[in-house]
């Protein structure tokens, strides 16, 4: 039950930002003397805030290790473009009901997906995107914190959590 909350609110921070943009764009006025801009702006933020908070909470998922890889891939770029079309899905959606449909289907998409998490706000936090191949052959993505790893033989992760099979989140530190 706890994993999957967690798996609701990563999925939640990292689609909310698209409902922020939309809000923005529609002219969303939740309160009359609150701005359109200022509200969508902080459901934006908020997303960011939901992501930094699961990235705290992710330090009590189960401990893993790799203990050496083959092959290692920076995968930032390619985790971003995902992103980049989710707002543009939110600044073109012509109505709230078409936003609506798409918000859910990218929500639903994401969080049955996640097996190549990605989450912008996250290299806000230091953390990077990597494929990694294992010694085995086993591919697995990793988000890990710190200095962009370029060879196989720099993965120094001092604490490695497994989110699901074939995602792991790698702190500096316990």
């Amino acid at each position: 039950m706890l994993n999957f909350v967690y798996r609701i609110f990563m999925t939640l921070g990292a689609t909310l930002g698209m409902i922020g943009l939309y809000a923005i764009k529609a002219h969303w006025i939740i309160y009359p003397y609150i701005p359109f801009w200022l509200t969508g702006a902080g459901i934006f933020l908020l997303s960011g805030c939901i992501s930094f908070v699961c990235l705290s909470a992710g330090k009590s998922l189960h401990r893993d290790e790799i203990k050496a890889c083959s092959d290692i891939q920076l995968m930032d770029h390619e985790m971003i473009r995902p992103y980049c079309l989710y707002m543009v899905l939110a600044i073109v959606a012509p109505d709230v009901i078409s936003f609506g449909f798409v918000y859910f289907l990218v929500f639903v998409l994401h969080y049955k997906l996640q097996s190549q998490f990605c989450n912008p706000w996250f290299l806000f936090a230091g953390f990077h995107f990597y494929r990694v191949k294992t010694i085995v052959g086993t591919e697995i993505f990793l988000i890990a914190q710190g200095k962009v790893v370029r060879r196989p033989d720099g993965i120094n992760i001092f604490a490695l959590r497994r989110y699901n099979n074939s995602t792991y989140i790698g702190y500096r530190k316990t």
